[in-house]
This record gives C-alpha cells, sequence and structure tokens, in this order.
C-alpha cells in the first residue's frame, strides 16, 4: 500500500458480520498479529466463539472490520472499562471508570508498518467510541514493549497516565487516556 497517499477519509469501520469469519481467522494467525494477541496458532472454531456473540450483540465488546476504502484491513474493538470488572481495578478515578477502551490490529500484510495506526485511532474515537455521547475519556494500554501501538496513540493524543501489571499478562501495560474533548473539540484539519 502506498502511503504517501493515505487519505484519512478512506478509512471507515462497519461491524464484524459471521462472513468476516474466515478473514479473522487468517488475520489472528499472522505471525505479527499473534506477537500481540497471542503466540499459539487459533483454530477457527475458536474464532467462531469469541466473535459470535460480538456480532450477534450478546457481549459487552462491539466489533468492527477496520475498511480503506471498501477493502478490509484490520479489527477494531470498543467496550466500557465497566463491563469488564477486572480491567476496573486499574483505573484512576470515578471518571476514569466510565471509560471506553479500544482494542485493534492490522490484519492486512501490505498495511502493517505503513503509518496507519494514528489515521485509524483518530477516525475510530470520532465515529464510534465517542459518537452520540457515551464515554467521557478512552483508555488504552498497549504492552509496555509495544512501540509502534504507544507510538501511535501518542500522535493521536493520548497521553500516558501510568503503567499497570495486569494478572496473567507477561508484560506491563502502557496505560493512556484521551478525553472526548481532547478528540472532538478538535477541528477535522486536526484529526487527519
Amino acid at each position: 500500500m502506498d502511503t504517501t497517499a493515505l487519505d484519512p477519509d478512506q478509512i471507515g469501520f462497519r461491524k464484524l458480520q459471521m462472513s468476516d469469519l474466515p478473514l479473522m481467522h487468517r488475520w489472528l494467525n499472522t505471525e505479527y498479529v499473534r506477537r500481540w494477541y497471542g503466540p499459539e496458532p487459533r483454530p477457527f472454531q475458536e474464532v467462531e466463539r469469541t466473535s459470535a456473540s460480538r456480532i450477534t450483540g450478546d457481549a459487552a465488546t462491539v466489533a468492527h472490520v477496520m475498511l480503506y476504502g471498501a477493502r478490509p484491513i484490520g479489527y477494531i474493538q470498543t467496550y466500557r472499562i465497566a463491563d469488564y470488572p477486572d480491567a476496573t481495578r486499574h483505573v484512576l478515578t470515578p471518571e476514569d471508570a466510565r471509560a471506553a477502551s479500544v482494542d485493534l490490529f492490522i490484519g492486512e500484510s501490505a498495511c502493517v508498518h505503513q503509518r496507519m495506526g494514528a489515521p485509524i485511532l483518530r477516525r475510530c474515537l470520532r465515529d464510534v467510541v465517542f459518537r452520540g455521547g457515551g464515554a467521557p475519556i478512552c483508555l488504552i494500554g498497549p504492552a509496555l514493549d509495544d512501540a509502534v501501538a504507544i507510538r501511535a496513540d501518542d500522535k493521536t493524543g493520548f497521553r500516558h497516565v501510568r503503567t499497570v501489571q495486569v494478572p496473567d499478562e507477561p508484560v506491563p501495560e502502557y496505560l493512556t487516556r484521551i478525553a472526548r474533548e481532547d478528540v472532538l473539540g478538535a477541528s477535522l484539519a486536526v484529526l487527519r
């Protein structure tokens, strides 16, 4: 993909569908995604089981396919921190407990390391996370050794809050935060 011509207006999202599961299975089993989402290959049945409740709306997590134009390029999910009680003990204030969070990966190898992370996050915050009310802030906690994700979060406007050790995770998380007004109060020129 030619990133010199990256057009942020071409970034979009659509809800994950059952027909996307073969694509999700392929993406989750690529080496660069497995590095951050689990080192073991995932059988299709596991991907189907994990994704089905997100597709039907039975899970608190809302799953989307990232698009560049009409082309699916990755996965992004959003959720409220309060919907996952184990996560709430890592937040800092009562306001933070009302926060949303985002997890994402770029699945298409041609799009990896192409400086798409920050534009994708900006668009997701504007069009999905903060759209129509909801959470006052968004928290993201990439692994402390995930320099690419941390750099994308920083370019998006997230600010480091603290580093936390999450139980059962080998590497601490680099907890970052951005407020709704920092995103929606910005002009579209800044969001690009």
